[in-house]
């Protein structure tokens, strides 16, 4: 493929993502897009960050957009949407400059082939989709990076060290300093030559780097004195940023904005790259086999050694961090494309010259062809789906503000109030001219940017002095500042979700169902991710209740692959493994992997469950189960609290009154009822009695149903048949424990299997599974629905059995 041909296909898809693409992080907002439209129209919303006490954003990179952004006012029909769009297209076309480069030299000094297979990671990919466009210093050091890549590999006409090193010094010094670490390989390689050529490739190495520092240093220099004279202070951006990210307190500095586990930086690359990672990662293990079964010199493919380092480096870099966030990742998406690139090359020409005395070189050229082409395309077809997802799920801050752009909807100087959705604003771009958006309080209770300071465009305080005016209220702590929020009677609009899985507070009510006070102009769909959750039954110590996932790691790798898939809801009970479920949630570090939490409690007093930890619905029971489920899952609440099986020896008006008192002092969001014969949630296309008298109550209520067992408990999944006498020890058919004796009793009959064998048939015929069957009947053809918060909840006791459904 011709770099020119590259050139176009990279730039239809960052064109798209520019398009596109929903603003999934607050940061991009706030910190960069806010800044630029303050520098454009003299106002906007100011995070501690740009403070002139802290300062660690650069004044000199906010800038270079907000001075593209201008050249759009001077074309026909400015807006400020249009503003938005055209920077965005201005940072797709760089992009696809930059990307074009690294595929031009990878296609000239490595293989034709690579750069092929380094086209197809990148366009592929839904994390470079994302990055391309987004207004980030990691995605303006993802550029850079490119370049900086692009003149180390390339070695024809000369060595390049002098532009490496000046390209990764701008991503350094304009994006993020972090990134000049994606540089040490080149230059570790550089320093080695340097020694082992003679004194004059010594020499020559010295005027190249020094020629580069040169440069670099100019660009400090330059960056230094854009920041400095809107600061009005001496500030070093980029040392800035590194003090207070590496050296701040731990009272202070990024880990206050959460933590997360090593391997989340394994999980997020899956999911924007899928096959592309595991290659990426393969590439270090396949170059040195490589080099064992070849006749070539190790010391002949070093320079490939040194190419493949940055993604090591970086992830090793990053995995070691507590605070992670998915942006962080960007400089080195080019580094993990090439690998991969490098592992597929590296793979074909194995596979292409296997002796046919090999079980490898028997295999047809034309079916091995075929199961690559099957192994890429799925790749490709999936990292497409997940763009198209994110767009279908996400996008609708980028539209819900369209009514305002109408004439007669917005007021000249009027406001827009953001409450428990301030982190969904797409900018101030989307605001017509004049409108500003304030805060009303909320659940947060961590600080929220103020208003800079007015700029000469509004006749006040000269040309921008919200850049050296030091703000009130500001602190690099997330301490809240209450001056931050505004009435909410002084508010002509407000944006807000309303998902019916999420109960309403005081501080959060349902604002789009108060119809007496607040008209709906403009409604969007937004994806309720919480509607799928996971039961952890089988979790807990060995030979307890139900329990066969014995370790939080195991527990762990079933949770991972559920978040994969979009989920984040689980379904414990204090009953589950005799307590021990709820330990062993809270060793996986559930509030870390943002898991939305859910519990019961059941009144197991004067049975074999209670004969260690006996509880009843007395109001003080009540109080100690949900005492001691905070405790073993090591938090302070949960999202919701069920009684999981009446009390008939306890008035029910005593236990309610008691969850209403633990609900209003904040231990929960939501109550729940599990167990209640009439109105058990056991919903699936073989058990459908809810839907007679159930659901026409629920939906009079407005309350929601999490239909449990939708496979029956695992009588669908496909395991077991009439004639079978003994199950799984543990299991939910197992006749030994009270569990299996129960559900052998509602589904071990001629009934059910008769049902199973005509299931059985129709899943043959299309390709199926019964579980599939199952799910799908629930989520396409029930009457759940997610408008009213329901939900399907499922259970698995190994990763294979959750991938299976």
């Amino acid at each position: 493929m011709k770099p020119i041909t590259a050139l176009w296909v990279f730039l239809l898809f960052n064109l798209l993502a520019a398009l596109t693409s929903p603003i999934e992080d607050c940061d991009e907002t706030f910190n960069y897009w806010e800044p630029t439209h303050y520098l454009a129209h003299s106002y906007g919303l100011q995070t501690w960050e740009y403070s002139p006490i802290y300062s660690i954003r650069s004044w000199a990179y906010v800038g270079l957009h907000a001075l593209v952004g201008s050249f759009r006012r001077l074309l026909p029909f400015p807006t400020k949407v249009g503003e938005f769009y055209f920077i965005r297209y201005a940072l797709a076309f760089v992009c696809a400059v930059c990307q074009t480069q690294l595929f031009r030299v990878i296609s000239i000094t490595l293989n034709p082939r690579i750069a092929l297979f380094f086209l197809l990671a990148m366009i592929s990919s839904p994390g470079v989709f994302r990055a391309s466009t987004a207004f980030l210093p990691s995605s303006f050091a993802m550029y850079t990076t490119m370049l900086g890549m692009a003149a180390f590999i390339n070695w024809r006409g000369g060595l390049r060290t002098a532009q490496g090193v000046f390209w990764f010094a701008v991503g350094g010094v304009l994006g993020w300093p972090f990134s000049v670490a994606l540089a040490v390989p080149f230059l570790v390689e550089e320093g080695v030559l340097a020694v082992v050529n003679g004194k004059e490739a010594f020499v020559a190495a010295v005027r190249r780097l020094v020629k580069g520092v040169g440069a670099s240093v100019l660009v400090v220099l330059a960056e230094f004195t854009i920041s400095s004279t809107f600061y009005r202070r001496p500030s070093l951006v980029p040392l800035n940023i590194v003090l207070y990210n590496v050296f701040s307190p731990p009272h202070k500095g990024p880990n206050i904005y959460g933590t997360e586990p090593w391997s989340f930086y394994i999980r997020n690359l899956l999911l924007n790259f899928h096959i592309f990672l595991p290659l990426a990662l393969l590439s270090l293990p396949l170059f040195i086999l490589l080099k064992l079964f070849s006749r070539q010199p190790l010391a002949s493919g070093l320079r490939t050694l040194v190419f493949i380092s940055p993604f090591y480096l970086w992830l090793a870099i990053f995995s070691a961090q507590p605070h992670k966030e998915e942006r962080f990742m960007y400089p080195a998406y080019p580094a993990l494309a090439l690998n991969a690139a490098i592992s597929l090359h590296i793979l074909l020409a194995a596979l292409g010259q296997s002796s046919s005395r090999t079980l490898i070189g028997r295999v047809p050229a034309g079916l091995k062809l075929l199961i690559v082409l099957t192994t890429l395309g799925t790749s490709i077809i999936l990292g497409f789906s997940r763009i198209l997802g994110a767009y279908d799920a996400f996008s609708a801050p980028l539209h819900v503000y369209e009514p305002l752009q109408n004439p007669g909807v917005a007021v000249q100087g009027g406001s827009v109030c953001l409450g428990k959705d301030w982190y969904r604003f797409p900018s101030s771009y989307f605001l017509p001219k004049g409108m500003r958006a304030r805060f009303v309080k909320s659940e947060f209770r961590g600080l929220l940017p103020g208003q800079f300071a007015k700029g000469a465009a509004e006749g006040e305080g000269g040309w921008w002095p919200g850049t050296w005016v030091v703000p009130e209220g500001m602190n690099d702590e997330n301490l809240e500042d209450v001056g931050k929020y505004d009435d909410i009677t002084t508010c002509e609009f407000l944006v807000d979700t309303h998902f019916p899985s999420s109960a309403p507070s005081a501080l959060e009510p349902a604002y789009m169902l108060d119809t007496d006070t607040w008209e709906v102009v403009r409604c969007e769909r937004f994806m309720d991710a919480g509607r799928t959750g996971v039961c952890s039954m089988t979790f807990g110590k060995e030979n307890t209740l139900v329990s066969r996932v014995y370790t939080a790691e195991e527990a762990g790798k079933i949770v991972d692959i559920f978040q994969q898939h979009g989920h984040d809801e689980i379904d414990s009970a204090r009953v589950y493994g005799n307590g021990t479920t709820e330990e062993i949630l809270a060793d996986i570090d559930w509030q870390k992997r943002g898991i939305v939490m859910d519990t019961k409690l059941y009144p197991n007093a004067g049975t074999t469950m209670g004969k260690d930890d006996p509880y009843t619905h007395k109001p003080e029971d009540v109080r100690r189960g949900l005492m001691a489920s905070l405790k073993a899952l090591k938090a302070d609440k949960i999202d919701m609290f069920y009684l999981h099986g009446p009390d008939r020896k306890i008035p029910f008006k005593d236990t309610l009154r008691e969850m209403n008192n633990l609900y209003k002092e904040g231990y929960f969001k939501r109550f729940g009822i599990s167990n209640y014969m009439s109105w058990e949630g056991i919903y699936l296309a073989l058990q459908r009695t809810v839907e007679a008298e159930l659901f026409p109550c629920l939906r009079h209520y407005g309350i929601s149903l999490y239909a449990s067992q939708p496979l029956a408990g695992s009588f669908l999944a496909g395991r077991y048949t009439w004639d079978q006498e003994t199950s799984e020890k543990g299991s939910r058919f197992d006749p030994k424990i009270f569990q299996g004796t129960l559900h052998r009793g509602r589904y071990w009959n001629d009934s059910y299997f008769d049902a199973l064998d005509i299931i059985n048939g129709v899943a043959k015929k299309h390709g199926l599974t019964v579980a599939e069957i199952a799910l799908r009947w629930l989520h396409h053809h029930s009457q759940l629905k997610a408008e009213f918060g329901d939900a399907i909840i499922i259970g698995a006791s190994s990763t294979k059995i959750l991938r299976a459904i």
